[in-house]
Order: structure tokens, then C-alpha cells, then sequence
């Protein structure tokens, strides 16, 4: 990417694509679309507005991370700081998510990004369908009592098949069919081949009965490769939201972001809303479009809508059923060390394989499973370790955290050679 910012071109507004404060008449401009968020969601409706002619103002928390920044090599780092700054930078929500589980009070970093491109930026590139038992909750948990779930979404898997097909092909996705849902309209692009370890992995799974397939991931696969997931890519190779959408409406359609934007409340009239409040770099600004679109994700949104209340709307924007907020889901997750006695390459992509055969069993639904995608080294062993620490209670952190050290090197060296999959 260039390193000077991009600008608008001739049939777009006469204002810099990535407005600074030396132009505070461009951060007032009207637009026909304020985009709320830069992420999966907010960079691909903007950039197809944008391609449409719209004209389109993008509003980001974070940093605008293409600027020429060394990124460093594509590999998280163990002893990276947490302040809200230094999170900031590597393209991480800076705040920590606080809760509460009937055992304990919880205080941990999510797993939301924060800057252009949203979570996509540091996310591992794992591009799935949903699958269409997805499409009927209620189905799948009979014995949970009081639950708000749905019998049936208003929409379909059929109905979103031919948007899932234009994804995969924007986001040039790679991998071959899942045999549990096969899809002849497939764009998948073929993959590069899988290292020895995990072919003869990925052997024994059919061999047992299992349907493996290659991993959907959104990936060049360019020379020096490290698949960067938890890191901003370095390369031009991960095809996250902002290199896949928001960098060409900013440079080819006429669209402007506000990086360092926060958003803090919407002004509604009733069915249309008239003001977007932010604070953008010191200033306050009440900025205006004919549309508005949220897409800060499925914790920012829940809670600017809640933050916008008025006396006409008390309990918060678009909240008329009182279940903004409720309902968000996190999943649990175990990760799995596949040891083969016999030695065999690890060369080649990370993130390989993928399985369905427990999305449903026995009338529930458990999940997917797939390859996390980094290699086991002490680094690696570290960072989840402390990640998963942190959510712990402090006389526990207190306790075990002189010893986290050694306990990577103990584990680091045992698993050095297996496949890790994780289940979903």
C-alpha cells in the first residue's frame, strides 16, 4: 500500500479521502451514507454504495493503519502491552470486556479489533458458512428453559446462498467443498497444498469415517506467508475488510473515513435518524446523511443504539421488543493437540482443515471443527496462556503467573510437532 494517503477521485467530493483536522469543513460535508464502523460488515456495504456512486463518509474508532507503519513480521509478540494506546495501535479494541458468570465476575480482552478493516484486521482469516440448521435455533436447545430464541429466522440458508457466493469471490476465499454441504455454485479458489503433517492428518480423519475438508480461508498465500492471525498483516496477502473494501472505495469511489472517530449517540425523528454524534480528535461533531449505517459489531452496536435514548425512546433506538443487548453469544471452545508418532514436515498452511461431523449430534448443536493455525513454540504457548489468565480471577493470575513462563517451555516443547485444532 502507498504510503501518502489516498484521495478522492475526480467524481468523488473534492476533500481528501482520509480527512484530517487542518479540514474541518470536510468532516461537516453531507453524504448521502454515514458508515458507522469499518469491519466486515461496514467496509463491504460502503465499498458497494461507494461502487454504486454513492458518496460515502466511513467513521472509525481506531487508526487508519494504511499509511506506511512497520507492522513488524506477521507474529503476535508474548510481552505486548495492554494499555489502551498500545492496543490501539496493533489494531485492538483498547478496553477490556467486564461480566459476570454465576461462578465468578469476569474482566478480559475480547476478541474485537479496533481501527480500519474492524476485527477483520487481526482476525486469522477463517471465512465459514453458517450452516443451515443455523437458520432454526430453538431446534437445537429443547432443554434451556425461558429462552427468547427464535423457531426460525425470517430468512433462509437458500436465501443467502448467491450473497455467500459474491462474498467468497470479493474476499477471494480459498478451500475445497464441505462434503456435509456441498455446494456446486462454490467460487472456492483451490488452496496450496497442505504440509505433510497435516495430509496424513487429514487422511486419518477419512479414514475413520469423518468428512474433512480444506479450511475456508482468505489468503494469498504470497512468499513469506505467516497467515497472521491475532496480528495486522504486514503483506498484501491477508484479504481482510480493509485491503478488500474499504481501501478501493477510498481510493476509487470517492470515499472518506474519519479515523480516531468515536461514535457516542444517534438523533432520531421517529423512522430516520438526523444526527450522528461523535468525538473526532478533540472535536465534538453532529454530523448528517441520508442514510445511516451501524455496523460496529455485535457489541458497539447493541450499546450505541441502547446509548441513544430519549424521552420519545427510553429504552434506547430500535428497541421497541427490549432484546437489543440481550442474546449476544460467545462461544466455548477446546483446543486440541494431535501427536503423530511418525515424524513428518510441518511446511506449509497453518490454517488447513476443517470438519462438520459434530455440528449437530444427538439433536444438538456442538459446533465445527477446524485448525487454529499457528505453529506450537513457546511464543505462541505464552500468549494464550496469559490470554487465558486474564479472564481469571487476580488471586489466581497472582498465583500462577510466575510460573506461566516455564509452563510454555514444558508444553512448547511436548507439542512442538502436533496439529492443533480447535473446536467451535
Amino acid at each position: 500500500m502507498p504510503e501518502e494517503s489516498p484521495s478522492a477521485t475526480q467524481n468523488g467530493p473534492a476533500c481528501p479521502a482520509i480527512i484530517t483536522p487542518t479540514q474541518p469543513s470536510c468532516a461537516v460535508d453531507i453524504p448521502d451514507v454515514i458508515v458507522v464502523g469499518t469491519g466486515m460488515g461496514g467496509s463491504t456495504i460502503g465499498f458497494a454504495l461507494a461502487r454504486l456512486g454513492r458518496r460515502v463518509l466511513f467513521l472509525e474508532k481506531g487508526h487508519f493503519r494504511f499509511s506506511g507503519v512497520d507492522w513488524g513480521d506477521g507474529r503476535p509478540c508474548p510481552y505486548a502491552e495492554d494499555s489502551p494506546e498500545a492496543r490501539l495501535r496493533r489494531g485492538w479494541w483498547p478496553h477490556p470486556i467486564v461480566g459476570g458468570t454465576d461462578a465468578d465476575r469476569l474482566e478480559f480482552f475480547g476478541p474485537q479489533g479496533c481501527g480500519s478493516g474492524g476485527t477483520s484486521s487481526v482476525y486469522a482469516a477463517q471465512l465459514e458458512r453458517f450452516h443451515p440448521a443455523d437458520f432454526a435455533p430453538r431446534a437445537h436447545y429443547p432443554d434451556v428453559p425461558g429462552t427468547t430464541l427464535p423457531e426460525a429466522w425470517p430468512i433462509t440458508y437458500e436465501n443467502l446462498l448467491p450473497y455467500y457466493r459474491e462474498a467468497e469471490a470479493l474476499y477471494r476465499v480459498r478451500g475445497t467443498d464441505d462434503p456435509l454441504n456441498p455446494d456446486p455454485g462454490s467460487p472456492l479458489l483451490e488452496p496450496p497444498p497442505m504440509s505433510e503433517r497435516d495430509q496424513a492428518l487429514f487422511d486419518s480423519l477419512g479414514q475413520l469415517g469423518l468428512h474433512p475438508y480444506r479450511a475456508h480461508v482468505g489468503f494469498e498465500f504470497v512468499e513469506g506467508c505467516q497467515e497472521c492471525g491475532g496480528v495486522i498483516c504486514p503483506r498484501d496477502c491477508k484479504n481482510d475488510a480493509g485491503r478488500i473494501c474499504l481501501m478501493p472505495a477510498l481510493r476509487q469511489h470517492g470515499a472518506r473515513i474519519l479515523d480516531q472517530c468515536e461514535v457516542l449517540r444517534l438523533e432520531s425523528s421517529g423512522r430516520a435518524v438526523q444526527k450522528v454524534y461523535s468525538r473526532w480528535r478533540g472535536q465534538t461533531l453532529a454530523l448528517s446523511a441520508k442514510v445511516v449505517v451501524l455496523a460496529a459489531g455485535a457489541f458497539l452496536t447493541p450499546g450505541l443504539l441502547l446509548a441513544s435514548y430519549s424521552d420519545a425512546y427510553p429504552d434506547g433506538l430500535a428497541n421497541g421488543s427490549r432484546l437489543v443487548g440481550h442474546n449476544l453469544m460467545l462461544h466455548t471452545g477446546d483446543l486440541l493437540a494431535i501427536h503423530q508418532w511418525e515424524a513428518a514436515s510441518k511446511e506449509g498452511p497453518k490454517k488447513s482443515i476443517a470438519l462438520n461431523d459434530f455440528y449437530i449430534a444427538d439433536g444438538k448443536k456442538l459446533g465445527t471443527v477446524q485448525s487454529v493455525g499457528v505453529d506450537v513454540s513457546w511464543g505462541s504457548v505464552l500468549h494464550h496462556m496469559r490470554s487465558v489468565t486474564k479472564m481469571a480471577p487476580r488471586w489466581w493470575r497472582s498465583l500462577t503467573s510466575p510460573f506461566l513462563r516455564l509452563a510454555a517451555h514444558a508444553r512448547a516443547a511436548y507439542f512442538r510437532d502436533s496439529a492443533v485444532l480447535a473446536t467451535i
